[in-house]
C-alpha cells in the first residue's frame, strides 16, 4: 500500500515529466540540454541524481554517429532501453523508489520519440496500479 505522501510523490514526478515532454514538443530535444541541471535539482535528493544521469545518457547517446556513418536507431533504442532498465535495478530501494525510477527512465527514453502529451501521459501512468491510475486521473486538472 502506498501512502498518501508516496502517491503525491509519484504524481509530482509524472507532472514534471509531462512538463519536460511538453518542452521537447515545443522546442525540440536539445531544449533538455539547457535546463538539465535545474530540472534535476527540482527533485528530491534521492531522485535528482538518477534524473540527471538518465537524461544525460539519453542526450549524450542520441547524437553519437556510429563508425559506419549510419544511425542504427532500432539497435540503439534496444541498447538504451536495456541500459536504463539495468540502472533502475541497480539503484535498488523500496517499491516506491523503483516505481519512481521506472517512470523517470521511461520518460527519458520516450521524450525523444516526440509522443503527444496524451500518449506520453498514458505511457507513464501505465506503470501505476489500477487504483493509483484511477486516483491520478480523478485528480483535478489545472489548465
Amino acid at each position: 500500500m502506498i501512502t498518501r505522501k508516496g502517491k503525491q510523490h509519484i504524481f509530482s514526478i509524472i507532472k514534471k515529466m509531462l512538463s519536460q515532454n511538453s518542452r521537447v514538443l515545443e522546442e525540440g530535444i536539445l531544449s533538455l540540454e539547457d535546463g538539465i541541471d535545474e530540472f534535476a535539482a527540482s527533485f528530491d535528493k534521492k531522485d535528482a541524481s538518477f534524473v540527471y544521469e538518465v537524461f544525460r545518457i539519453v542526450l549524450d547517446g542520441m547524437f553519437e554517429r556510429p563508425e559506419n556513418g549510419e544511425y542504427a536507431s532500432e539497435s540503439g533504442d534496444a541498447i538504451l532501453s536495456v541500459y536504463l532498465k539495468n540502472r533502475v535495478c541497480a539503484c535498488g530501494g523500496n517499491k516506491l523508489a523503483k516505481l519512481c525510477h521506472r517512470i523517470i527512465a521511461a520518460s527519458a527514453f520516450y521524450c525523444r520519440k516526440r509522443l503527444s502529451q496524451q500518449e506520453f501521459e498514458l505511457l507513464l501512468t501505465s506503470f501505476l496500479s489500477d487504483r493509483l491510475r484511477t486516483d491520478y486521473y480523478a485528480m483535478p486538472r489545472s489548465q
